[in-house]
């Protein structure tokens, strides 16, 4: 490879992989979900428990929908909740 090749290629290439978890809004939020629960909550359950409490206001929204939609909907709710258990 020539050096115009190689360079182009670092400079497409992170030089850190992105992690979720490792953001400042996430780790507030884990944050203030330890503070709320009263017990250590790690930045992967905090965003669990986000996606849960997404899913179940979609789910228990009152709109006209199909019913498989709604349905959907709930079982979305469901294994987001079952997510958020402790392993």
């Amino acid at each position: 490879m020539n050096k115009m090749n190689t360079s182009a290629i670092q400079a497409a290439t992170p030089a850190r992989s992105f992690s979720l978890t490792n953001n400042r809004a996430v780790l507030a939020l884990a944050q203030f979900y330890s503070h709320l629960l009263e017990e250590n909550i790690p930045p992967t359950r905090a965003l669990h428990l986000l996606h849960a409490q997404i899913a179940c206001t979609f789910a228990v929204m009152p709109a006209e929908m199909p019913m498989l939609l709604h349905l959907l909907l709930v079982v979305w709710a469901g294994v987001a909740v079952w997510q958020c258990r402790k392993k």
